[in-house]
């Protein structure tokens, strides 16, 4: 299901969002968006699989033969969002530590959130701003 949920949910949106908000240049190379790539990889991060502050389009040279290209890709996150994002994303990955593996109940819910935000075009970047929805929608189906 996480393996599911990566390639036909978050990533399709990933590469939806940055293609739309960036012109279709990837965060490491300017080449064309054509992944989603993780600036944290997901073996090393699995807490931050699913973080929309984690990943971001990038070009397959970018992403697949050089290794994520972390230099150029961390360059790309400050250029484009400033020191203070990539801070808070260090700041994540910190807390993140320790996390093995993700329950269904969460990896459901953050499929609904990028199912949700995709479908009403709403694109977002800070890992709060995406918490906010998915409690907004935690509250929805509540009620």
């Amino acid at each position: 299901m996480i393996v599911h949920v990566q390639s036909k949910i978050v990533n399709p949106y990933i590469r939806e969002r940055d293609n739309e908000v960036w012109g279709g240049k990837s965060i490491s190379d300017n080449g064309r968006i054509s992944d989603a790539g993780h600036y944290y990889s997901v073996g090393a991060k699995v807490g931050l699989r699913f973080c929309v502050q984690n990943i971001h389009g990038q070009s397959a040279s970018g992403n697949r033969f050089k290794g994520s290209d972390a230099i150029n890709y961390r360059a790309g996150l400050v250029r484009r969002y400033g020191e203070a994002y990539v801070k808070e994303l260090d700041h994540l990955a910190m807390l993140s530590e320790g996390v093995k593996s993700l329950d269904r109940y969460n990896v459901i819910l953050i499929a609904e959130t990028y199912l949700y935000l995709k479908k009403e075009r709403i694109w977002v970047f800070r890992h709060k701003e995406f918490d906010k929805y998915k409690m907004e929608l935690v509250k929805m189906v509540r009620v």
